[in-house]
């Protein structure tokens, strides 16, 4: 017989403290529970969140007290040495989400932090349905951590893992999403000299639920398997706008501007609820050093790359210790202004605010499905925009402005 599943309520862990919209679905109670009985189950509009198996609980409050959102700590104690760059191996930066610093550091580690070096990433399902975590010594698993994902991943007992490897006194990179990495190191209740962070700028994950309805969408139509998916596909120069590119098994492919997709409108629109007021960004992160695409970089500047450039911001000396590892031949680096950087880059500093389709998005998708909500969401400007071929919106643009603004210097002057 199944057992039952039901919501923390009344005097029940965490959501007896927090709404169930403030959970940032980072699974720390789920590692944290001694008798194992909170699991991760999608939500209404297939986010996971925590359920307790009913009348099972010890009591003994462990959930609640790794639970980055009720022990959150303001941080006052990060460096915020600021860099902006690439690497200069081209198809590194080629295969990477942005300028190629995650592989440069993962690489490093791994090789000079051995025998006893782990690095532990966000992982494709081999369905390419959802995201885990996974803990690996195996450098040839690097490849499957590299590039942006925008689901969730699914941790699992990945920091029990990771609390057995270092007590054993292993080392070990983690790299995740800032929540995530404040409920690991509440998780661990002991700061290790052997593990190393990285976080990222995150405008935060789009539903599960979305991303199984889209492989299934494209699977139907491509009348195939997915075999391989880069959601940070560099067509051409310069790197951003970001495409899709999915590889099928009967040898097909699919190429299009990510955001101009279902699941780029999705990642647009449909945010997890807690994202909207996370505490883990600016000066509250826990990490050793944040990553990200340098957005509004000055083309003009060395450290700018046309195929991908990098912000590397180092927020504890312990950050440069294990950047000092990677051999400056291998990338270029320049000191850049936190604030500059953060101008340009707002999900650096503050979260993202609910899109105004918020709501209706969510409630198409859970009624009529992801085609359904994504048809809806478009207006009839976007949806005559999305029909002209890319390569032609360039040249339909400067040969339209000029009389745009000679009909509104005629009504100006009328």
């Amino acid at each position: 017989m199944k057992e039952k599943f039901t919501f923390f309520e009344g005097n029940t862990p965490t959501f007896s403290h927090i709404k169930q919209d403030n959970c940032c679905g980072c699974e720390a109670c789920v590692n944290a529970c001694p008798v194992d009985i909170i699991s991760m189950k999608p939500n209404l509009e297939g986010f996971m969140i925590p359920y307790i198996v009913p009348n099972k609980c010890c009591k003994c409050d462990k959930c609640i007290h790794v639970c980055p959102v009720l022990n959150y700590r303001r941080n006052s104690d990060l460096i915020l040495d600021t860099y902006a760059g690439y690497a200069t191996d081209k198809d590194l930066v080629f295969q990477s989400s942005s300028g190629g610093f995650f592989s440069l550091i993962a690489n490093s580690f791994m090789k000079q932090m051995a025998p006893n070096a782990y690095f532990v990433g966000v992982q494709w399902s081999d369905d390419f349905k959802y995201t885990y975590h996974k803990c690996s010594s195996n450098l040839s698993d690097l490849d499957n951590f590299k590039r942006s994902k925008y689901i969730q991943s699914q941790k699992g007992y990945v920091f029990r893992e990771i609390a057995q490897l270092l007590k054993s006194e292993n080392k070990i990179l983690f790299v995740g999403l800032p929540c995530e990495v404040v409920a690991l190191k509440n998780y661990l209740q002991v700061e290790y000299e052997d593990l190393y962070t990285i976080d990222l700028v995150c405008q935060g994950p789009t539903s599960p639920k979305v991303m199984e309805e889209y492989v299934n969408v494209l699977e139907n139509r491509y009348k195939s398997k997915i075999q391989n998916m880069n959601m940070r596909y560099v067509k051409s120069k310069p790197w951003i706008p970001q495409w899709i590119n999915i590889s099928f098994t009967n040898n097909r492919s699919y190429q299009k501007v990510f955001y101009e997709t279902e699941i780029g409108r999705a990642v647009h629109i449909m945010q997890r609820k807690s994202c909207y007021e996370c505490k883990f960004v600016g000066k509250n992160r826990k990490s050793d050093i944040t990553l990200g695409d340098y957005h509004g970089a000055d083309e003009s500047a060395k450290y700018y790359n046309p195929y991908g450039t990098s912000i590397v911001i180092f927020n504890t000396e312990k950050g440069k210790k294990i950047f000092d590892l990677v051999d400056r031949i291998n990338y270029y680096l320049c000191k850049v202004s936190y604030d500059d950087v953060a101008k340009p880059n707002p999900r650096l500093v503050k979260s993202w605010k609910p899109s105004p389709l918020r709501e209706a998005f969510a409630a198409n998708l859970r009624k009529d499905g992801l085609l359904k909500a994504v048809s809806i969401s478009w207006t009839r400007k976007d949806k005559l925009r999305l029909v002209i071929p890319y390569k032609w919106r360039g040249f339909i643009y400067y040969v339209l402005r000029p009389i745009s603004k000679l009909k509104n210097l005629m009504i100006h002057k009328k």
